[in-house]
């Protein structure tokens, strides 16, 4: 086909076959999208409130009579290893490391807004 284009071209060639003697010139250089700074602040505000959420849940969960009741006992093997203390140690450290998170994102001394 005749008219059909490089797969591999870039914006700046044509799709037709040229003499490698022919310059391309430059794209102009384009302006950077600036993002709002009260965008910025509710994407941080939004992510601290959702990791504290998260981590407070998953902390307290594991610790609960609703980590090892209802549904689970119907599979009896599952509910009796996660009702193992080192599991729900490990759980509630997920959770620690969703706060850990959350109050390093809040603190953190360099902000790129």
């Amino acid at each position: 086909m005749p008219n059909q284009g490089n797969l591999f071209s870039t914006p700046n060639e044509p799709a037709t076959a040229v003499e490698p003697a022919t310059a391309v010139e430059p794209l102009p250089p384009q302006r950077q999208r600036q993002i709002p700074k009260w965008v910025l602040v509710l994407e941080i505000t939004l992510f601290v409130i959702l990791r504290l959420y998260v981590g407070v849940l998953v902390v307290r969960l594991p610790w609960l009579s609703i980590w090892t009741n209802g549904w689970i006992h119907h599979w009896p093997v599952v509910a009796s290893f996660i009702a193992q203390g080192w599991v729900r140690g490990i759980v509630s450290g997920l959770g620690l490391l969703n706060i850990w998170m959350a109050f390093s994102v809040l603190f953190r001394r360099k902000r790129s807004y």
